[in-house]
């Protein structure tokens, strides 16, 4: 099995990391999106994440984005359904998928993500 583990940056590009864990998949998390930057801030954070330590890189923002990491070889993983940094724009904290039509969005989000590029989605 693969050990994945969500990370700090701070502890991507502590040298100490990965000496502590130097077998685990890490993916820093989406710490750049939820302060609203540009596709290129996040693409300039990734390749630096990337270089430190990173296996991946967590991402809640746009497809467009998502594409971007993609095109220039960063693994993603996506976010789809109640995304918590989005939460206030899509209604406040609810559970989603409950109903027929909210778990088809859910899973159009899913195929989204895929056909950005990422190779994982966390479903919440």
């Amino acid at each position: 099995g693969i050990d994945i583990i969500s990370v700090t940056y701070d502890l991507i590009f502590d040298p100490r990391f990965r000496d502590a864990a130097p077998t685990c998949f890490a993916i820093p998390g989406d710490e750049q999106a939820k302060m609203g930057a540009t596709t290129d801030d996040i693409l300039r954070t990734a390749v630096k994440l990337r270089a430190a330590s990173a296996d991946a890189m967590y991402c809640s923002a746009s497809l467009q984005t998502i594409r971007r990491l993609r095109d220039e070889h960063i693994p993603v993983c996506g976010h789809v359904g109640l995304v918590p940094a989005h939460a206030t724009w899509t209604g406040g904290f609810k559970a989603v998928g409950k109903t027929a039509e909210s778990a088809a969005f859910v899973w159009k989000q899913v195929k989204d993500l895929e056909a950005a590029g990422a190779f994982a989605a966390e479903i919440e």
